[in-house]
Parts: C-alpha cells; sequence; structure tokens
C-alpha cells in the first residue's frame, strides 16, 4: 500500500480541531497533521464533552500534549473569543494550523474568522469524503493531498473513539473472529445456489433457491423431535441430525463432501484452536454460511485491495456502563481509515432485505462518518422481466439509494453475485476513492 506524505509546510505545531459529534476525523487530521511534539486543542461544547475526552485519551497515547477548550453552547461571539485569545499565545512559538472539519457551521466559520484575524499565514484544511483527500488553504491558494493510504485505523481504535469496546463473556472479551467457519462447504452451497450464474436460467436459480428454503424446515423439524425425544427419555445430542443426500434432485452430499450428518461436519471444520460444536453448525445452516463465506471472499482479495482487516461477528458495548448495544456488525472491514460494513442475508424479500441494510447503513455512518460503505449480500434474485421486476440486487440499490440519500455508499450483492463475489468485492474497494 503506497502512503502519501503531508508536505512539511502543512503540518502544525499548534493544531486546533472542531470536536463533533463523530470523532474519527480529528483523529485522522490529528495523526497526519501534527508535528513530533506539537501541541492539540480541541475545540468542543458542553454537549459532545465526552466525545473529546475520549479523543484526548486516545490522542494522548500517540505522545501528542493535548488540551481541550471548552465554548459551552457554543454560540458564535464564545468561539470567536476562546479562539482568538488562544492563537495569539500561539504566535511566534511554530506554525499554527485550523482543521474544520468537525464540529457546526457556526464553530468552522467563527473559528476561521478568529485565526485568520490573528494569523493570516496560519493553514487551513479540512477532510474532504468524498474523495479521502485533505484540503489545505493558506495564504490564498489551495492544495488537496490524497490522504486514503496515509493512516490506519483498526476496528478496534474505532470502536474506542466512539466509546465502545468488545461485548464480555463471563469477564473476557468476545472478539471478532478473523476465521471463516466451514468455507469449503460454504463454496460448495454457493456453488449450488448459484451455477455460474451468469449462464443460469432465472427458472434454475429461483428452483434451487426455493429447494434449498424448504429443507430448512426440515432441518427444524428434525431438532424439534429430537428435543421432544430428549424431554421424556433423556439427553440427545444434535450430532445425529441428517444431513439431506438429496437437494432438488441434485446430490447434496457433494456439499457436504460426504458427512451424512451434523456431527461430522463439526469434527470437519474443527481445529485445536477452533472447536465446532454441533449447535454452531445448526445456525451455519441457517445463515452463518453466508457470514462465512463473505469473510473468505473478503480475504482472498484484501492484499490486492487494500484492506488491512476484515472480521466476522463484532458486537460492541458501551465501556462505561458495560452493556451490550442494540448493533452489530456480521462483518467489516477496514481500509485506511475507511470503514466497510457488511449485512448478510440469506432470505430473498425485498422489505426484510431493505430493513437489514438500513441499520447496518446507519451504524456504519455514526462509526465511521460520511466515509463508510455498506453491503448487503443476500440471496436476492436477479432481475426478471415477468416474474421479479421490482427485487433484483440493483432494483434494491437503486431503491435504497435514492430514499436514503445514499448515491455510492452502499452496494448490493445478490444470488447473481455470489459465485465470483471476491471479483465483486475487489471492484468495489478499489473503486471507492475517485
Amino acid at each position: 500500500m503506497s502512503i502519501d506524505p503531508i508536505p512539511a509546510e502543512y503540518m502544525s505545531d499548534h493544531l486546533i480541531l472542531l470536536v463533533g459529534t463523530n470523532p474519527l476525523p480529528n483523529y485522522v487530521a490529528a495523526r497526519l497533521l501534527l508535528c513530533p511534539g506539537g501541541h492539540i486543542y480541541l475545540l468542543a461544547t458542553a454537549k459532545v464533552m465526552g466525545i473529546a475526552d475520549r479523543l484526548r485519551q486516545l490522542l494522548l497515547e500517540t505522545g501528542a500534549t493535548v488540551d481541550i477548550l471548552e465554548i459551552g453552547a457554543g454560540e458564535p461571539g464564545r468561539v470567536f473569543q476562546v479562539v482568538t485569545e488562544y492563537v495569539r499565545r500561539m504566535a511566534g512559538s511554530g506554525a499554527v494550523g485550523l482543521n474544520y472539519t468537525g464540529g457546526t457551521k457556526a464553530m468552522a466559520v467563527h473559528s476561521y474568522r478568529a485565526v485568520e484575524q490573528v494569523l493570516p499565514e496560519a493553514t487551513f484544511s479540512y477532510l474532504n469524503a468524498n474523495n479521502l483527500a485533505m484540503v489545505f488553504i493558506r495564504a490564498g491558494s489551495s492544495a488537496t493531498v490524497p490522504v486514503a493510504n496515509s493512516i490506519r485505523v483498526s476496528l478496534e481504535l474505532l470502536l474506542k473513539l466512539h466509546g465502545y469496546e468488545y461485548l464480555t463473556s463471563g469477564g473476557q472479551p468476545i472478539y471478532p473472529s478473523d476465521t471463516p467457519v466451514g468455507a469449503g462447504t460454504a463454496r460448495r452451497l454457493v456453488g449450488f445456489l448459484s451455477p455460474n450464474a451468469a449462464q443460469a436460467s432465472y427458472p434454475l436459480l429461483k428452483q434451487r433457491l426455493e429447494a434449498w428454503e424448504q429443507w430448512l424446515p426440515a432441518l427444524q423439524s428434525q431438532i424439534a423431535a429430537l428435543q421432544a425425544s430428549a424431554a421424556q427419555n433423556g439427553a440427545a445430542s444434535l450430532e445425529g441430525v441428517t444431513l439431506p443426500a438429496e437437494i432438488d434432485r441434485f446430490d447434496a452430499r457433494e456439499i457436504w463432501d460426504g458427512c451424512e450428518h451434523i456431527g461430522e461436519l463439526a469434527a470437519r471444520w474443527s481445529t485445536p484452536q477452533h472447536p465446532v460444536a454441533a449447535e454452531y453448525v445448526i445456525r451455519w445452516l441457517n445463515g452463518l454460511w453466508l457470514e462465512n463465506y463473505t469473510l473468505e471472499a473478503i480475504q482472498q482479495v484484501k492484499s490486492q485491495a487494500g484492506i488491512a482487516e476484515c472480521w466476522l461477528g463484532i458486537k460492541p458495548m458501551r465501556r462505561e456502563k458495560q452493556q451490550a448495544v442494540d448493533f452489530e456488525f456480521d462483518v467489516a472491514a477496514m481500509k485506511g481509515y475507511q470503514l466497510f460494513a457488511f449485512s448478510c442475508g440469506t432470505g430473498s424479500q425485498k422489505n426484510k432485505l431493505k430493513l437489514k441494510l438500513f441499520e447496518a447503513y446507519q451504524r456504519a455512518a455514526q462509526m465511521g462518518g460520511e466515509e463508510a460503505r455498506t453491503a448487503l449480500v443476500c440471496c436476492a434474485l436477479p432481475y426478471h422481466r415477468r416474474d421479479n421486476k421490482s427485487n433484483g440486487p440493483g432494483i434494491i440499490q437503486q431503491e435504497i439509494q435514492e430514499d436514503w440519500d445514499a448515491q455510492n455508499r452502499v452496494r448490493v450483492f445478490g444470488l447473481e453475485h455470489l459465485l465470483e463475489l471476491p471479483r465483486h468485492l475487489e471492484e468495489w474497494f478499489i473503486n471507492q476513492v475517485s
């Protein structure tokens, strides 16, 4: 991954940052624009003081000196007064910069005026979310420097910036996984559901998907029968649940690689580091297969696409309250400081799929700002002029982009994309920076 350096003339010994509801742009600006041994000033209203405190602690860990400048409710006069006072102290002691990506528009206007009045030679900057570049304004001229590859923010750091940490169980963090489970089985299942989808007929894709969806209730019936038997006759193991030898006249034993029972699959997938229980296999068959398949697809292209890390099952909790929050990312990846969040749904009903994507989109924007991207990986059937005119992946994506004003920030991958999902993901990752 190439690194885009910030020219020395745009670096600051004294850097003023405006704190808003998302601390990520502030953190990026601080790491990129501050000279070694420099001083950061976080301009914050009382409303975002908690965010400013978290940001300060994380920046202190980088070796910077950090002060918080509290401006009450952010009245224009107060903003101008505080910034003017501090900039006068800075004059003559090094380069001064103002990055106004965060905060409110009023804070940006009045802090800009204050700095410009005292030090017209100061450097002004903002982070452009559309092209992942830092825009500089200095001495009447402007310059744009790409920064997509200039800094790496880990998913764990992103969570910390927002006051989250990983959910705990028994006092131990539940870390997300970077190891796909049942990857080979998932690939064979996709081969069954989407046989060479570019050439496969719509009726065949629909037939295969319906056959799979009809088998899942049969799986639940087996489990319910076992549980009923256990209630009367003692414990019964889920390991004996039978896998289908045939689905829609297709030899399904190829999918299971010769395994006939859930317990055999669990043993096949287990490693000394990652044992797999029969209960997990049941959950995998009911939908987790798509999350694991998506994680493996990302891993196949992460080097070419510049992905630094990717994870499965991200479950955060509020650090202060030590309690779970009402969201998780099925799969997430980090590229530079850009978050890619994935929602995976094995259903094909448009309304349910749109709801899943909307929830992920909201959380991704909250965590990663306007730079964040969200994808839905699902089993939606492709467009068909008679049978599926309004439910294809392209139709779902278009409706979402129009309804949520989310142009270029969401992507829908359906049944037609699954067989070559790594290729589609690589193109999507790479094409995010214009």
